[in-house]
């Protein structure tokens, strides 16, 4: 994913690599509250909230390349 990242930032690579790494740790500071809060007793809640973030990320993804087609296009 971040080589897709870094391909839409061809302009300005250092920040858009901030940008990603950025990205990484808030997504990673806002786990694991979320999964501490679900309870700590099974590995469900970190499942679910893995699960999550994958569909956002294919979300993403799926935008990215409606994007990407639709220059390609024009």
């Amino acid at each position: 994913m971040s080589a897709v990242g870094q391909s839409r930032g061809r302009k300005t690579p250092g920040t858009m690599s901030s940008l990603l790494g950025v990205a990484q740790f808030s997504f990673g500071a806002a786990a694991s509250p979320l999964i501490g809060r679900f309870g700590t007793r099974s590995a469900a809640p970190m499942a679910v909230v893995m699960s999550a973030f994958l569909a956002l990320v294919g979300i993403g993804a799926m935008v990215c390349r409606q994007q990407r087609a639709a220059a390609a296009s024009q």
